[in-house]
């Protein structure tokens, strides 16, 4: 079904999850370190 989603814009915000939960997002620089580290933890990627 995402499929049929192509092509349409969907404009979204994260103000509700920042607003009831307290939420923060990581930054950019955060987020790919994290993933990097995540892939060396699982094995994915070695850091040779």
């Amino acid at each position: 079904m995402t499929a049929t989603l192509v092509g349409n814009f969907a404009d979204t915000s994260n103000e509700k999850a920042k607003t009831l939960l307290g939420w923060r997002p990581r930054s950019a620089n955060e987020a790919i370190i994290a993933t990097a580290q995540s892939m060396i933890d699982l094995g994915i990627v070695t850091d040779k």
